[in-house]
């Protein structure tokens, strides 16, 4: 059930991310719901996309660096 719950909160964000492709909580959020479900391959283009728009968050170019 708890799986069931992390995907309908993935397709959520997704949504979100379509009205507004800048959104970095849902950025943030998706990507760690990803990498809770051991699908890093799946949460690395939402990092990379958060990376983007966060260039200056050393914490957050370093998790892209270890991910991929």
């Amino acid at each position: 059930e708890e799986a069931g719950l992390k995907e309908e909160a993935i397709q959520l964000y997704d949504d979100a991310l379509k009205v507004d492709p800048a959104n970095t909580k849902a950025l943030r959020n998706i990507t760690d719901l990803l990498k809770a479900m051991d699908r890093v391959p799946d949460a690395l283009p939402y990092l990379q996309r958060l990376a983007e728009q966060k260039p200056d968050d050393r914490d957050l170019q370093r998790e892209l660096r270890d991910l991929e």
